[in-house]
């Protein structure tokens, strides 16, 4: 994947997660493999990271439905996100007002 469509990804994802309001920076990076896109939010223990490679399989809705679907968990407050995991309350079924 060239620059152009790395950076495009990078900024359509980013503009997506921050017009839904969620703290998620995303970043392409590079390793001995190749490039990935990443995104990152702060959980209970530290940074959650979600990264796919860039590779003539990558779909940005993919990459994207991981956030949108945990989108009121990655909102919630570190108490709340406590309480799901002490309650067994996977993120993706958190929803605001019913934990």
């Amino acid at each position: 994947m060239n620059k152009s469509t790395r950076n495009l990804n990078v900024k359509s994802a980013q503009d997506v997660l921050d017009t839904m309001g969620m703290n998620v920076n995303v970043q392409a990076i590079h390793d001995e493999e190749g490039w990935s896109l990443t995104g990152t939010y702060d959980d209970m223990y530290g940074p959650t990271v979600k990264m796919e490679r860039l590779d003539k399989y990558f779909s940005l809705e993919i990459f994207l439905y991981h956030f949108i679907a945990r989108k009121d968990y990655i909102k919630a407050s570190m108490e709340i996100k406590e309480n799901c995991f002490n309650n067994s309350i996977h993120p993706e079924q958190y929803k605001i007002g019913k934990s």
